[in-house]
């Protein structure tokens, strides 16, 4: 019930490993891999049948997550990701980079500081979003560039529609980014959602730059994101 593999320290590496997780689902939300420290990086990983998450960060300054193969057989509604990254008492992950990364069944969710989310595909999500970064006390100054997100489905356990993408954080760079057929079953969702919720939590700042949503299944009636 706790990780099956934990790095710790400075000047750590986890590569070129398999993980077979069964499709088991821990009383407690735990990893396959959980990160903590500064200088590390996890790669050429395949983490398959994830329960409820791959992997895991707390804080941490200058570390990648690179070229990992993540599935979820099943989608679900209930908290799960591929890769989450949150904080460690107080300290916030900075200069990160998560890169080239494949993940089947759920998302990547990041909250932090100075970093880069490019060039992963996410595909299936049934929680939250494909690509979410979290509000701007824990989250601003982020480069999204280059991602796809697509086929996010059902309406989750914060009763929220599954999108492509979702970005509180502010004066973060969007860039390059395609999402196609998220919102499955319902057509009002949005492939990118930039979100407000007050003066100080909102996405302000920002800049969108070539990115693209459209939708597959246009005309019908199995029509997804708007």
């Amino acid at each position: 019930t706790d990780p099956l593999i934990v790095g710790d320290g400075i000047n750590w590496s986890i590569e070129n490993l398999t993980l077979d997780m069964q499709d088991y689902s821990p009383p407690r939300i735990r990893p396959a891999i959980r990160c903590r420290g500064d200088s590390w990086r996890v790669a050429n990983c395949s983490i398959l049948k994830i329960g409820r998450i791959g992997i895991t960060v707390f804080g941490g300054n200058n570390w990648s997550i690179e070229r990992n193969h993540i599935t979820k057989t099943v989608p679900a509604q209930t908290m799960n990701e591929s890769i989450l990254v949150t904080k460690l008492r107080e300290t916030r992950a900075t200069n990160a980079r998560i890169i080239d990364n494949i993940c089947e069944g759920s998302g990547i969710m990041f909250w932090g500081f100075d970093s880069t989310i490019a060039h992963n595909g996410v595909s299936n999500t049934g929680f939250g979003s494909g690509i979410f970064t979290g509000q701007v006390a824990n989250c601003h100054t982020m480069k999204i560039i280059g991602n796809t997100c697509s086929g996010g489905r059902g309406f989750d356990e914060n009763r929220t529609w599954v999108s492509g993408f979702e970005l509180w954080s502010s004066d973060s760079i969007v860039k390059g980014n395609l999402a196609y057929d998220n919102g499955v079953h319902a057509p009002n969702r949005a492939g990118f959602v930039a979100r407000y919720r007050g003066e100080d939590s909102n996405a302000s700042g920002s800049v969108f730059i070539g990115n693209r949503a459209h939708n597959t299944r246009f005309p019908g009636r199995s029509t997804t994101q708007a």
